[in-house]
């Protein structure tokens, strides 16, 4: 009847309200009318339009990045433009890509599905069936599969990291310790990341350290803690600042 997804969370993080979060961890329209609650409020039109443009958004970052980097991005199929669409790429599994993955190899919304690490570190064994985290005669919650926006490969460079758990612990990575890194980045169409977003990412985070330690890749990768947000606008990032910078010093050269 009910399912947790990462949109679910981050819309708990926006506004704390309780009844909110019980209405949008439905798991379906059917399930609402089963439970006689009231259906998703769709028809507001100012909202459609922000999630289209969010979706337009992410379809041009992700179109840089494959310009640029060209064989070391990997996606599935690109799909044509439609409202209301999920993803922008037909769906990819994690594990089919994150051996082979190069450095500085970026990964486009690949998905893995929440295993049952993630669900007894959060205390949720009690909710969900523990063997596919999905709803059966066991489990009333079902953990819907996860699809970060970007993993980035980062090769090992000889210094200090810090890694996220799957129970959100941040430890320090030696610099002996040559696991490869796995960064998240989440892109966002607003010039200004949120708590939410970050939840987002601490999400992210957690339940892909469950995942490696339960697909038996921990010894090969560790979740970086610098995750990201990719936002709309860079006026703040170094190398704006940067040109800003150089368009005084040419100003007053030139006066």
């Amino acid at each position: 009847m009910y399912a947790l997804s990462k949109r679910v969370i981050s819309q708990y993080i926006r506004t704390g309200c309780r009844r909110r979060l019980r209405l949008d961890l439905y798991a379906s329209d059917a399930a609402r009318r089963t439970a006689d609650a009231p259906r998703k409020d769709t028809a507001r039109p100012g909202l459609r339009l922000l999630t289209e443009q969010g979706r337009q958004f992410e379809r041009e970052k992700f179109a840089e990045l494959t310009e640029i980097f060209g064989s070391h991005v990997i996606s599935g199929e690109s799909q044509e433009f439609e409202p209301g669409e999920e993803s922008v790429f037909t769906p990819i599994e994690l594990r089919d890509h994150i051996i082979d993955a190069r450095p500085n190899t970026f990964l486009l919304e690949v998905e893995y599905q929440v295993v049952p690490r993630f669900v007894a570190v959060h205390g949720l064994t009690d909710l969900v069936d523990i063997n596919d985290c999905s709803i059966t005669d066991r489990g009333i919650l079902a953990i819907k599969r996860v699809r970060p926006d970007i993993i980035h490969i980062v090769p090992f460079d000889g210094s200090r990291r810090r890694a996220i758990q799957s129970d959100g612990t941040i430890i320090v990575i030696p610099a002996s310790d040559r696991r490869i890194g796995l960064r998240i980045i989440d892109i966002k169409a607003t010039g200004e990341a949120s708590p939410a977003h970050f939840t987002e990412l601490a999400y992210y985070g957690m339940t892909l350290a469950a995942w490696l330690d339960h697909h038996g890749y921990a010894d090969h990768y560790i979740v970086l803690a610098e995750a990201a947000i990719w936002p709309g606008k860079h006026d703040a990032s170094a190398i704006r600042q940067l040109d800003n910078w150089l368009r005084v010093l040419d100003t007053a050269e030139r006066s």
